[in-house]
């Protein structure tokens, strides 16, 4: 299936990231279809908990090296982080992490963690083989930032869909 990006490409209206995301992921599925991913920058949760809240059939593995529970916890989303069994949290560095999944077990992979040339350009290597459907991320196109834009370009070339608020995408 392939998606259709016309409406998701950047047309001055401010989407977030988030809102794309669901988005795509809403038109690439059934309703009653299970969805399994990964965010790769938990951060605070805020991108995972939109998806939680707006896609049921969702389960969403969350990956930060960083201790994000406190973050979490503070921006509200500590409940949904430690209850929702559709939501796992795995604290480690993603060039660990990756080992836990098998090849293309995962519907999409969210890259949006250390935004350095290496490091972005290791998570698409390390994360594309288990991706099933598509590759995306954020931050992209933004000049504090030009190693996503570079590891992006060099992985993908003019397969890159870039959307609203930076979003880029590439259905495999």
């Amino acid at each position: 299936m392939n998606i259709d990006w016309s409406d998701l490409k950047y047309t001055g209206t401010q989407q977030t990231h988030c809102m794309v995301l669901a988005k795509i992921l809403l038109a690439l599925y059934k309703s009653d279809e299970s969805i399994i991913g990964i965010e790769i920058g938990v951060q605070n949760g805020s991108t995972s908990f939109y998806l939680l809240d707006n896609i049921p059939n969702l389960t969403l593995y969350g990956i930060d090296n960083a201790p994000c529970l406190d973050h979490i916890k503070e921006h509200g989303g500590y409940e949904k982080a430690v209850k929702d069994k559709r939501f796992r949290l795995i604290t480690d560095i993603s060039d660990k992490a990756v080992k836990q999944f098998k090849p293309q077990s995962m519907n999409f992979v969210w890259v949006d963690g250390d935004h350095s040339y290496e490091q972005c350009k290791k998570d698409i290597e390390n994360y594309l083989p288990i991706t099933k459907k598509f590759i995306g991320g954020h931050d992209y196109g933004v000049d504090a930032w030009p190693g996503v834009t570079q590891a992006v370009d060099e992985a993908f070339g003019d397969r890159v869909n870039v959307m609203s608020d930076l979003t880029w995408m590439v259905e495999l």
